[in-house]
């Protein structure tokens, strides 16, 4: 049986919380370590694909998260601006039997509620308002502002784009943002759209509006009662970290010409404390996720932020969470924590890198000019659309991306176990 570590877990988001019950599973003696004393999730809308969902049933988590996803509206829409012609359409069932796990869609809020209850239960210590000053990496400890030190055999940065443990793994070096894109969010009552015979048809769907440098979704909640839209476009507003910064309602009408009525009179019923503007993070490549003495390790965004068009980045982090715990169960004493750190990331990299690769390409597509490309995109999703099975894909688990724009892509994406791959690898590596 592997030993227990102490492991203290930086930040109390999505990606830290599945991080600390994925070590907890395994018996180690996990703490979680949030600045915020009231953590609020950020985003509203998120998506959990069948490749984190399928980490996240194995978790145990079904019952937590399922009775939260909206059940009415089992897709999504693809719609163009203008016409609101509908180009495709998503079929979430098809998606769930094709991939075997979930295709997830709920607000933000409630996937991390979730998290943290399945934490609590598990008897993870989590202590909020403690904000990190900086790691001793080579203790390792975290120094709390408080003048607290909390000792650890292991420390894993979940703390975001902009990490205070990186500093630990990445000492003196300057990591750029590569932010060049932004994103308005409003959210409305639905009641107050329901007699609205021009808009009211959103209310019927969740959707996607594709328009030349900007991207809609349309999403409703009836959980919340509420109807939220996110536009993204390629200008870059707001203020880096700012997920708070609230616009007067007329910036939004703005960027809503040449849409549709059904989508651009929506705003008219926005009031001004619901329209937000921020800029979706983004950092360049990190090669490095282990610190020298190999006790310190960063996962999710605080390694890896990419853009959200794949609806990837949440899920990179979640499957981090699981690689890394399925190799320090190999482990036999805290001597071997470096090693299946290095084996950890050297796992974690080349996937990581294929994903932002796509969603890189899933940003130009979604946000193509009129024309001939857009005609082409356009055809194409018409053909198959987005997330549908393979064609030729014989459901055999694909360990190496075969490239984004392979016709394997998907299977490669949506298809991926995290457990069984990670255990195939470290067999191999372990061998060596």
């Amino acid at each position: 049986m592997a030993p227990s570590f102490r492991v203290l877990v930086i930040g109390a988001g999505i990606v830290g919380l599945s991080t600390a019950i994925s070590l907890k599973r395994k018996g180690h003696n996990v703490t979680i370590l949030e600045k915020v004393a009231n953590p609020r999730p950020i985003g509203g809308v998120i998506n959990v694909p069948p490749n984190p969902a399928r980490v996240l049933v194995e978790y145990g988590l079904y019952d937590l998260i399922a009775p939260k996803v909206d059940s009415h509206m089992k897709g999504i829409h693809f719609r163009r601006y203008d016409t609101a012609e509908t180009i495709c359409h998503m079929d979430a069932i098809l998606v769930e039997e094709d991939y075997g796990a979930p295709n997830w869609r709920l607000a933000r809020s409630d996937l991390q509620e979730a998290l943290m209850t399945a934490a609590k239960a598990a008897g993870i210590e989590i202590r909020l308002g403690c904000p990190i000053d900086s790691i001793d990496q080579a203790l390792p400890a975290a120094m709390l502002k408080n003048g607290e030190v909390i000792g650890a055999d292991l420390i894993v940065g979940a703390d975001g784009v902009n990490s205070v443990v990186r500093e630990a793994v990445l000492p003196g070096e300057k990591i750029t943002r590569l932010d060049h894109i932004s994103a308005y969010y409003i959210d409305v009552e639905r009641s107050l759209l329901s007699a609205d015979q021009e808009v009211s048809p959103m209310l019927d769907e969740n959707s996607i509006w594709l328009a030349p440098g900007r991207q809609l979704i349309a999403t409703n909640f009836l959980t919340r009662d509420r109807f939220i839209m996110i536009l993204s476009l390629d200008q870059l507003l707001g203020s880096e970290g700012d997920w708070t910064k609230q616009v007067p309602v007329s910036d939004v009408v703005e960027r809503f010409k040449g849409f549709h009525p059904m989508a651009a009179n929506v705003v008219k019923y926005v009031e001004s404390d619901h329209c937000l503007v921020w800029r979706f993070p983004e950092l360049p490549r990190i090669d490095t996720w282990v610190s020298k003495s190999g006790k310190v390790v960063i996962v999710g965004d605080a390694a890896h932020a990419m853009l959200p068009f794949a609806a990837q980045g949440a899920a990179m982090g979640i499957e981090d969470s699981a690689c890394l715990a399925e190799c320090l169960a190999r482990a036999t004493s805290t001597d071997d924590i470096p090693k299946l750190l290095d084996i950890f990331q050297n796992l974690r990299l080349p996937r990581v890198d294929s994903v932002r690769d796509k969603a890189r390409g899933m940003h130009k597509m979604v946000h193509l000019e009129d024309g001939p490309a857009q005609q082409g995109r356009d055809k194409m999703l018409k053909a198959r659309p987005f997330m549908a099975v393979p064609i030729g894909w014989d459901k055999k688990h694909i360990d190496d991306s075969p490239g984004d724009t392979h016709p394997l892509y998907d299977a490669y994406l949506y298809g991926f176990n995290s457990f069984d791959h990670t255990n195939r690898k470290l067999d191999e590596a372990l061998k060596k």
